[in-house]
């Protein structure tokens, strides 16, 4: 059996060495896939907590205050926001004093609307980091 043998020349072609600019690039890609995985799972969290504490009579107070309150800080931030724009702070701290009212006294779904507005602006607040 005859052997042939490949001489490999060690030369470099421009499109694949992988540069500083190629490497920082993977650093922020994976640094936001870290920030959709956290942003995911935590208003998951919050949409899931809020379905499983209707179920239980005792805990549905303890979900409209924690709503009721959340509203009075998302005032809060408004009335202390520096932004030109505090409309949506407005708006949802708003919302979310009105379906705190609603989940207490017409049907405690409303509650869960209030947790999906909650985990929207946490979500909203982790990826624009």
């Amino acid at each position: 059996m005859k052997a042939q043998t490949v001489e490999w020349l060690h030369s470099t072609t421009p499109g694949r060495n992988i540069t500083v600019p190629s490497a920082m690039n993977l650093n922020r890609a994976l640094g936001l896939a870290a920030r959709v995985i956290t942003a995911s799972v935590l208003a998951l969290a919050i949409v899931i907590g809020a379905a499983w504490a209707i179920t239980i009579p005792s805990l549905e107070p303890l979900l409209e205050a924690t709503l009721w309150s959340s509203g009075f800080v998302f005032l809060a931030l408004a009335v202390d926001s520096e932004r030109s724009s505090v409309a949506p702070l407005l708006i949802t701290g708003l919302a979310l004093l009105v379906l705190a009212l609603l989940g207490s006294r017409v049907a405690a779904e409303f509650a869960i609307v209030a947790a999906i507005l909650l985990a929207a602006w946490l979500a909203a607040s982790i990826l624009r980091r």
